[in-house]
């Protein structure tokens, strides 16, 4: 019998269901909610800190999810 050699690890879950948030402010963003993580409206996925005018902004969920 042959072995089945396998080069990628299992394959990851796919979100049919996603949902995109856009700022309202261009810069870098710092990403503080680990991907996959579970969300409440409200919370904060990450912040914008814009180097040019030394302003942040904060991402916060406008839904419940994951």
């Amino acid at each position: 019998m042959i072995t089945k050699i396998t080069l990628w690890p299992k394959s990851q879950p796919v979100f049919y269901g996603s949902q995109w948030v856009r700022a309202k402010a261009g810069g870098i963003l710092i990403s503080k909610a680990a991907l996959g993580t579970s969300v409440k409206e409200g919370d904060v996925l990450g912040e914008i800190s814009n180097p040019l005018t030394d302003s942040t902004y904060l991402v916060r969920s406008p839904i419940n999810g994951r």
